[in-house]
């Protein structure tokens, strides 16, 4: 299952610590330590392309291109020192992001929006900070492997960055882990046992957006890892996230809705768990509840078109067709080319006032949004 619009997770608000700054400064990628895969179990590196996108307002690009280029290969090289995969650059496209601040989920959703792979597996943005007011570093997507990093004046910090999203594409969730480079408090640039096994497990993950990025068995075994570690008592919202969305590809919708809950329940000023949870009571035919976390979602993010349309379907499955509308036109609002939104609005025009003619006509979106296509 891929993302629906509107559930991309909000990314960490991350700190590069002053004494593994000083440090990496005299190391350099030194502190990328841990565990890694034995070499006798090493198989023959899996090669991953990742096509560069550049924020087209950066100055003097020829000459920062060039920066960038070494600063990712630095980190790549690091990542195949830790697991089997050789990460190389494909090409390098140029992204206008759109004005004014927006947070970096939204930021990212552009990205994945008008920024193809194309030969590639993996799409990676830098962007100016002064386009988002968030203090975040960077934002991923997992089931798209699409990764935002703000374009930062400090070295080690990029490092930091671009080394922690590249674990998320990978599988590896933020954790409370001092020293960690998925740490949510204290983080470092060491790769903890917990993160080495669910990138491990993620090794041969899919890259093609209309399938789930793990086997049935891989899946399994990390619903086993991911369980254990959500057992532990811990409040790591996004392991709870990846349960979540293990247990959906799972078709296991109440194992699904307890995970999100308990995600939202740990992070409840996240838009896109809430809105992840409001998708699955829709899918499960609970409106009512599939309304109210959509209504949570929208209050804290009330610009992400996706929240809308989610809300617009729910409000037509309870007949109520002119909120639906009122919402299906405000995420056109603000993504006008949002074509989903559109033929939404569309459908409930030619079935008129009746209900039954309109919630036939949406069941396709809630389908294609429920199996990911």
């Amino acid at each position: 299952m891929s993302e629906r619009r509107g559930s991309r997770r909000t990314g960490p608000s991350l700190r590069v610590p002053a004494a593994e700054t000083a440090l990496a400064a005299v190391l350099g990628l030194a502190l990328f330590t841990g565990t890694a895969l034995p070499s006798s179990q090493d198989p023959r590196p899996r090669t991953v392309k990742i096509r560069l996108a550049e924020d087209r307002g950066i100055e003097n690009r020829t000459e920062w291109r060039a920066a960038a280029v070494r600063l990712l290969n630095d980190c790549f090289r690091a990542f195949g020192r830790k697991f089997p995969l050789e990460l190389v650059l494909g090409d390098v496209a140029t992204w206008i992001p759109g004005t004014g601040r927006r947070p970096m989920v939204e930021r990212l959703g552009e990205l994945r929006r008008e920024v193809p792979a194309d030969a590639c597996e993996i799409v990676l943005g830098i962007m100016l900070p002064e386009r988002t007011g968030d203090p975040t570093l960077g934002v991923a997507s997992y089931p798209h492997a699409c990764i935002l990093v703000k374009n930062l004046a400090s070295r080690q910090a990029m490092v930091y960055a671009v080394l922690h999203e590249l674990c998320h594409v990978f599988g590896a969730m933020d954790i409370r882990e001092r020293g960690s480079i998925m740490g949510i408090e204290g983080p470092g640039l060491a790769i903890d046992d917990f993160t080495a096994q669910a990138v491990r497990l993620n090794l041969d993950r899919s890259f093609d957006p209309g399938t789930f990025p793990l086997s049935p068995d891989a899946r399994d075994r990390a619903l086993s890892l991911f369980g254990r570690r959500a057992g532990s008592g811990l409040r790591e919202p996004q392991v709870h996230l990846f349960l979540t969305l293990l247990f959906i590809e799972k078709d296991d919708l109440e194992a699904a809705a307890r995970a999100c809950s308990a995600a939202a329940e740990a992070d409840p000023a996240s838009p896109g768990l809430h809105n992840l949870l409001g998708n699955i009571c829709l899918f499960r035919g609970d409106d009512d509840l599939a309304i109210a976390e959509y209504g949570k979602a929208l209050e804290i993010q009330p610009r992400e078109p996706g929240i809308h349309f989610n809300i617009g379907l729910a409000c037509v499955q309870r007949g109520r067709l002119d909120e639906a509308t009122a919402h299906f036109r405000a995420a056109l609002e603000i993504d006008p080319g949002y074509a989903e939104a559109r033929r939404a609005l569309a459908a409930i025009a030619l079935a008129g006032r009746d209900v039954a003619s309109a919630r036939s006509a949406i069941k396709p979106f809630i389908l294609a949004a429920r199996t990911g296509r």
